[in-house]
């Protein structure tokens, strides 16, 4: 869901510990302190206009992590390559981490058309 993300090296002393206190001049251009920064979006989620890492906690990040791995990987948190091996919780998160990329990616495309539906109509006011 991350890979590749900008956020996946981001980290202040509040959101990620101590090591990363170098990210600390940062939180609020970041919007870890809860503010809402416009010239943030992420590929991921969209909408989300801060700071994933203040948002979203540890524990969480590992149930994303272990369904970014199947995705990418074919690997499983309880090794073997069958999911229907894997305990009853696991995939439950594949399944909500599934749903939630299947919203964020029909926003997305929502957006994307309502854009275009914008561009279009302002064309066809301009005489083009």
């Amino acid at each position: 869901m991350l890979s590749g993300d900008r956020a996946l090296s981001w980290g202040c002393s509040t959101c990620k510990g101590s090591k990363y206190e170098d990210g600390d001049e940062l939180r609020k251009i970041r919007g870890c302190e809860g503010n809402k920064v416009e010239s943030l979006g992420f590929a991921f989620d969209p909408s989300l206009r801060q700071c994933p890492w203040s948002v979203i906690d540890n524990e969480t990040w590992v149930l994303v992590r272990w369904w970014s791995e199947w995705e990418a990987f074919n690997v499983l948190p309880w090794s073997g390559d069958d999911p229907m091996k894997q305990p009853a919780f696991v995939l439950e998160v594949f399944e909500i981490c599934e749903t939630e990329k299947r919203e964020a990616e029909k926003k997305a495309q929502e957006k994307h058309r309502q854009e275009m539906d914008k561009m279009r109509n302002k064309a066809q006011r301009n005489g083009r």
